[in-house]
């Protein structure tokens, strides 16, 4: 998830051609809307974002979806080094700088041994 259309276009275009389910959002509501349809084990998520920021989608699905794994991206390098701390319940937090190199995002996956992602 991203607001810029085609940072968001690209990675679903990456993920999905290694085989993963995806769905495309590009703001914080929208994506909340579609964790709560689809209910990804995995989310990307920009971090700056208009209206709900990654910071507070994060919040929202670890509230009502704690099983979903969540990488923040962000070009901005304070808030990657804020969003690795741990997040509430004591669950670390993934986080990667702009530009994200596909082999990263990935092996994210792999890590997450999931087939769905948002």
């Amino acid at each position: 998830m991203d607001d810029e259309h085609s940072v968001a276009d690209t990675l679903g275009m990456i993920v999905q051609a290694k085989g993963h389910t995806v769905r495309v959002a590009y703001s914080g509501v929208q994506a909340a809307g579609l964790v709560e349809a689809f209910k990804p084990h995995a989310v990307i998520s920009d971090l700056m974002m208009p209206g709900m920021d990654g910071f507070e989608l994060a919040e929202w699905i670890e509230q009502r979806h704690p099983e979903a794994r969540i990488l923040f991206i962000s070009a901005d390098f304070n808030l990657i080094e804020e969003a690795r701390r741990i997040a509430p319940g004591g669950r670390p937090r993934n986080a990667l700088p702009k530009p994200v190199l596909p082999t990263d995002i990935l092996r994210f996956l792999d890590a997450c041994a999931v087939g769905a992602v948002l």
